[in-house]
């Protein structure tokens, strides 16, 4: 249990020093598991996660993530109505510190 409080701990450092409330950590993570996976992911897919919150607050969340420099939205070369998704450097590092502080948590 100890383990996982560090990590939790280190997590939470990590979100405060990018300034990331609950609402853009869930986006980004979503995010994140699509990047990951080689999956495409639009705006409308990030906004229509009802169960984080309305589509009005998705909305705003990924406009702070945009202007946070922690995701692309770039125009649907096949349907210009759709933005496409994607994770910058700095969303990519983000993740790469949180493997660290796993790893860190259980040595």
């Amino acid at each position: 249990m100890n383990q996982y409080l560090k990590f939790i701990d280190r997590a939470q450092k990590i979100h405060e020093e990018l300034e990331l409330n609950y609402f853009e950590i869930k986006l980004l993570d979503y995010a994140a598991l699509a990047h990951f996976s080689d999956q495409s992911i639009i705006v409308r897919d990030l906004i229509s996660q009802a169960h984080i919150a309305s589509q009005a607050t998705l909305h705003k969340t990924v406009k702070n993530l945009v202007n946070k420099k922690l995701l692309i939205a770039t125009m649907n070369k096949d349907d210009g109505r759709h933005k496409n998704v994607l994770l910058t450097r700095l969303a990519l590092d983000r993740y790469k510190k949180l493997h660290e502080a796993i790893k860190r948590a259980t040595a």
